[in-house]
């Protein structure tokens, strides 16, 4: 495979020249290199692929022949490393005739953009154009459609059952730094070697999308909003462990009911239940411990709530404070000697 077939008096170009002193080639390789870039190791190439609008490159067919919508696209030079891109520009309908369907089963013809540039090739010739692409010949060329020609067809049997027999291989690009605008997933899992930070946005869903670690991530839109929902589900609520029981200390019980426990999500967040039953004779509570959950349930730090109980009062009814300290017991604090103190329903994190 040649390098390159033109003399070059200086590997640096520039558009900061006279006219007269830039080349075609020159102008060429410079605005591609704004071009979006791709994951290989060619220092030149540019990510290939249409320019997403409305319609753009799209096929229409009636009997042999496919007619492709205008575009605007960047062929990447696969001659050679130094080659670089090719930006193109469809301005009209384009035409392709397909040959007549092969003798003996199906055949796959890949309408695409085909590049021949003799600097770096050896067709001795300079063009872009659509047609059916001879993989075995073109070497610089952009995929649109794969097209499967039935057994015999032809004109005279009907031509080509357009509705089932293309296969749609566009891809799309964007300047550097830009985002990939792609009409649907479909399109963007036909991307390759994406770089780590390119973003698409995806016009079927709404989504932007970036790339990272070679694996799309939503950050925009309604996927990136319910992944978020399912990451807070699974922090908040989903797959808790099972309940386990807090020590209790002297003159505390659990209610034969609703003994007070606790259970964990994968998250870190604690939910505690139950009721606390305190003997008659114990002295009234204030500023004291009077349990201790589980090893690996202590609270990342203190946390306080207001709970209802039961004390000896006129009323006969009050509140609680209860605390988990970062050691994990639990503190009480009251006015009065209560019969229970409730523990439904109290939540913190864990460290």
């Amino acid at each position: 495979m040649p390098i390159c077939k033109e003399e070059k008096t200086m590997p640096i170009r520039t558009l900061a020249l006279t006219s007269g002193d830039t080349t075609a080639e020159d102008h060429r390789l410079l605005v591609g290199s704004l071009l979006g870039g791709i994951d290989t190791t060619w220092p030149l190439d540019r990510r290939g692929g249409l320019f997403y609008s409305m319609g753009a490159a799209s096929l229409d067919g009636e009997g042999m022949v496919a007619t492709i919508r205008p575009f605007t696209a960047v062929v990447s030079g696969a001659s050679s490393p130094l080659q670089g891109p090719y930006l193109v520009v469809s301005s009209e309908d384009t035409t392709v005739l397909l040959e007549d369907g092969p003798g003996t089963g199906p055949r796959a013809d890949l309408i695409g953009v085909v590049i021949r540039d003799g600097a770096y090739d050896d067709s001795g010739t300079a063009l872009a154009e659509v047609r059916v692409i001879d993989p075995d010949v073109d070497e610089s060329y952009l995929p649109l459609f794969e097209v499967t020609v039935p057994q015999g067809a032809s004109e005279g049997t009907g031509g080509i059952p357009w509705g089932s027999a293309v296969q749609d291989r566009r891809v799309y690009t964007a300047s550097s730094g830009g985002i990939l605008t792609l009409p649907d997933l479909a399109a963007r899992s036909r991307l390759s070697a994406v770089q780590d930070g390119t973003l698409a946005h995806v016009v079927q869903d709404g989504d932007l999308y970036i790339r990272i670690s070679g694996r799309w991530h939503p950050i925009a839109g309604k996927q990136a909003e319910s992944e978020q929902l399912e990451r807070l589900d699974n922090r908040f609520q989903q797959h808790p462990g099972e309940w386990q029981r807090v020590e209790l200390e002297s003159g505390v019980n659990h209610s034969g009911s609703f003994p007070v426990e606790v259970r964990r999500t994968p998250g870190g967040l604690v939910h505690m239940r139950g009721t606390f039953i305190i003997d008659e004779d114990r002295e009234k509570l204030t500023s004291t411990s009077i349990a201790r959950v589980p090893e690996g349930f202590e609270p990342f730090r203190l946390t306080r709530w207001v709970t209802a109980s039961q004390q000896i009062t006129a009323e006969d009814k009050n509140s609680t404070r209860l605390e988990v300290r970062s050691d994990g017991r639990i503190w009480v604090y009251t006015l009065y000697r209560p019969r229970w103190i409730g523990a439904d329903n109290l939540t913190y994190w864990t460290n």
